[in-house]
């Protein structure tokens, strides 16, 4: 079964507790994908970030912000960035 459900937070000026004036606001939902298409979004995302500065240069914080994700989600993929680097210059070759 199959809920839908709003997920909402608190938009607050007092991150210790709630206020006269706090307001709640919806969040966008949840993407769920696969593991293999969450895979190739990291490694497009990658692909993306590379186009517009040198490899070397593109960190786990960068990929991460730019996918949506968490860093803990990257590395459930990839254990560093290297093998990010390697997969998506893979991808490019084939």
């Amino acid at each position: 079964m199959v809920l839908d459900c709003e997920v909402l937070t608190r938009v607050t000026d007092n991150p210790g507790g709630t206020a006269p004036g706090d307001e709640w606001v919806q969040l966008p939902p949840a993407r769920r994908m696969s593991p293999e298409r969450r895979r190739e979004h990291l490694i497009r995302v990658a692909l993306q970030l590379y186009a517009k500065q040198p490899p070397e240069l593109v960190t786990v914080d960068d990929v991460a912000r730019a996918a949506e994700v968490s860093r803990a989600l990257f590395y459930r993929y990839f254990p560093n960035i290297n093998e990010l680097r390697a997969a998506a210059l893979r991808t490019v070759v084939e």
